[in-house]
């Protein structure tokens, strides 16, 4: 689960909640066996990632909308060369948090 860690900045830093700590979360706050859950889970995240390539956007009341952007073409540095390179123009998706969700942070 995510959890917040004092670094030696003085900043706290935030850990990533894997998929797999969702499934558990599902499991023990809604009483679906493991099995149910990680089916759940797999269904949402696939159907999300269906509207998203057909290029709708997506909003879940009290978390927020995902929706796909267009990227310009750039310049980079390769970190290792140091070499300029060539990034092309492309696509992401962009997450806005809701107010409700935001409130609660």
């Amino acid at each position: 689960m995510t959890s917040k860690t004092p670094k030696a900045n003085g900043k706290a830093e935030t850990s990533k909640a894997l998929k797999a700590d969702l499934i558990e979360l599902i499991t023990a706050d809604h009483g679906l066996n493991k099995k149910a859950a990680s089916d759940a889970v797999e269904a949402v995240t696939s159907s999300l990632a269906k509207l998203l390539s057909s290029g709708r956007a997506i909003t879940l009341s009290n978390l927020g909308t995902f929706k796909v952007v267009e990227t310009a073409a750039r310049t980079g540095v390769n970190p290792s060369s140091k070499e300029k390179i060539s990034i092309p123009a492309g696509k992401k998706v962009s997450f806005k948090i809701s107010a409700g969700l935001k409130s609660s942070l």
